[in-house]
C-alpha cells in the first residue's frame, strides 16, 4: 500500500477558532494605524502590523498544513507546524465517531476518535470521514 494523504475537515468552529483571533488582532491594528499621531511613535503601530502578519501567517498555515498521512505502517497526524502526532496501525484498540473531542488535530466539530492500546486518544477530523475510515480497516487487517 502506499501513502495517502486527507486534508482536515474545516467547519465553523475551525473558522471561529482561526478568524476570530486574527480579525480581532487586525481590527486593533487598524485602530492603531488611524489613532496614531504624526508626531506620537511609531513603535505601537509597527509591532500591531507585525502581529497582525503574523495571525494571518498562522491562520493560512494551519488551513494548508493541517493533514493526516497514512502509509503501510502508521497514521501521521499534522497541525501545521506545532503539532505532530504518528502512531502504528497495530496500536490501535478502537476506532470511534463523536463530536467536540479533546486535543483535536484539526478543524472540524466532526472528529474521528482513535483509542490506543496505551491509553491515549487521537482525535482528528478528516475531510473524506469514510474513506479515511475504510483505508484504516484495510490497513489495520
Amino acid at each position: 500500500m502506499n501513502k495517502k494523504r486527507f486534508a482536515t475537515k474545516i467547519d465553523w468552529f475551525g473558522l471561529i477558532i482561526l478568524l476570530v483571533p486574527a480579525i480581532a488582532v487586525s481590527i486593533f491594528t487598524i485602530i492603531s494605524i488611524i489613532d496614531t499621531a504624526p508626531s506620537s511613535s511609531k513603535i505601537t503601530m509597527n509591532i500591531m502590523i507585525v502581529i497582525s502578519i503574523l495571525f494571518w501567517g498562522f491562520v493560512l498555515l494551519s488551513l494548508f498544513a493541517t493533514y493526516y498521512e497514512l502509509d503501510e505502517r502508521k497514521i501521521k497526524a499534522r497541525m501545521a507546524f506545532f503539532r505532530v502526532k504518528e502512531t502504528e496501525f497495530r496500536e490501535i484498540e478502537d476506532v470511534s465517531t463523536q463530536e467536540f473531542g479533546k486535543s483535536i488535530i484539526g478543524l472540524s466539530k466532526d472528529v474521528i476518535s482513535i483509542k490506543l492500546k496505551n491509553g491515549n486518544i487521537l482525535n482528528i477530523s478528516p475531510r473524506k470521514t469514510e474513506e479515511f475510515l475504510a483505508e484504516i480497516e484495510d490497513r489495520i487487517s
